[in-house]
């Protein structure tokens, strides 16, 4: 073999391992890259989407870190869908880049980083993450209370929380401090959560403003008290589209909050729902929730 043919067979092996550089597989430059934040609308570019995570991460990172035109929140939201369409192993990797180096490295990040966070499975937070959120937390930065609900879904150790609610009086930190416990399992807050919510009339305030905060905490009681309201079809809220008069059960707009959440939730049915009304529709979820409410399978995996 000769010596030409055996190098080249030593470099796509080494390529195979670690990556093709990206000049071989792609010609996504940094003026190129800004050249398209720079257009409002514009489609995502063939050379964006033929970058590999790796590539893509580098070019992001770099332009994210130096940015002087403003481009970091697009810059980041490339950069997360990349992310979300990639392998576990790139998930946890991104999520690390995100607080180290950039977040440390731009403090002004702080809800954009942790708006891309709040899209990926609990599978992708690494230790080195969680840890991460928790020390953020303690430094009672902006959004706090988002922040709170993120640790509360993402992480293990509920004592940095704690730390937050006993130097915190403001009302919003104090209900995100409190459903994130309940998201880790604290039987305490679970117990005056739910007796708080029982209270509630079920109309549009419920269903707006308390039914999502019951879905966060994906408790199994919790879920269970807005299934048995739906099966009951309890309240009278207004329609989803503002321009129609009236009001509908609030059944409609609970079903359309818990079906993301519901593992095996009647999705072989959607055929059917196709040649049916919405009364019809309903009925038919009804149906189903009576038969299985006390096996409903609730994922944990998201925010």
């Amino acid at each position: 073999m000769k010596i030409g043919q055996l190098n080249a067979l030593t470099l796509l092996a080494i390529y195979s391992l670690v990556g093709y550089p990206l000049s071989l597989s792609a010609q996504m430059t940094k003026e190129a890259l800004l050249k398209h934040l720079e257009t409002s609308f514009a489609p995502t570019p063939q050379e964006w989407k033929e970058l590999n995570f790796s590539q893509a991460l580098d070019l992001t990172q770099t332009l994210v870190m130096e940015d002087s035109l403003g481009h970091s929140q697009r810059l980041l939201n490339l950069m997360t869908k990349k992310a979300l369409n990639s392998t576990e192993q790139d998930q946890q990797v991104y999520l690390e880049t995100l607080f180290s180096p950039i977040l440390q490295g731009v403090p002004d990040l702080n809800y954009s980083v942790w708006k891309a966070c709040s899209k990926f499975a609990k599978s992708a937070y690494t230790t080195n993450t969680k840890l991460h959120i928790q020390k953020h937390l303690l430094t009672q930065p902006q959004y706090l209370d988002k922040w709170l609900l993120l640790a509360g879904f993402a992480t293990d150790d509920p004592m940095p929380i704690l730390q937050v609610l006993e130097g915190q009086k403001s009302r919003s930190i104090q209900q995100a401090g409190k459903l994130a416990l309940v998201r880790m399992g604290d039987e305490g807050k679970t117990k005056s959560f739910l007796k708080t919510i029982k209270r509630i009339p079920i109309e549009d305030d419920f269903v707006f403003n308390i039914a999502p905060l019951a879905i966060y905490t994906r408790n199994k009681k919790a879920i269970q008290y807005l299934v048995e309201i739906i099966i009951e079809n309890r309240g009278k809220c207004h329609p989803a589209d503002a321009e129609t008069s009236g009001q509908i059960s609030c059944s409609y707009r609970l079903v359309e909050l818990l079906s993301p959440v519901i593992l095996d939730f009647p999705k072989e049915m959607e055929k059917e729902f196709s040649n049916m009304n919405a009364k019809e529709q309903l009925g038919a979820v009804i149906k189903w929730l009576k038969a299985n409410k006390k096996r409903l399978r609730i994922d944990p995996e998201y925010l």
